[in-house]
């Protein structure tokens, strides 16, 4: 399962995985562990963006990230997990 995933994906997985039974959500677990990897990635385009003074390109990446993370916020309580704190995707750290 998780080699399709990337760097956050697989993190998310593996944390998942090791404090839940997930075999009945697991489509729902895959989605938000893409979304984990897609956030990453927005967040690294993000950073480069601002790096090079892209104002405008910022700000819609600003708006593809908070849509993401709503995405992954209603997955984390849909999979039953929403009782504990939501293991968001790190923003920058490894």
């Amino acid at each position: 399962m998780t080699a399709r995933l990337g760097k956050e994906g697989r993190k998310l997985w593996r944390w998942l995985t090791s404090r839940y039974e997930v075999s009945d959500v697991e489509p729902l677990v895959r989605r938000m562990c893409a979304l984990a990897d897609g956030l990453a990635a927005l967040r690294e385009e993000q950073a480069q963006a601002r790096a090079a003074g892209e104002v405008e390109r910022v700000l819609r990446l600003e708006s593809a990230i908070a849509k993401n993370e709503a995405a992954f916020a209603r997955l984390w309580k849909l999979t039953g997990c929403a009782s504990v704190q939501p293991a968001r995707p790190e923003k920058g750290r490894d």
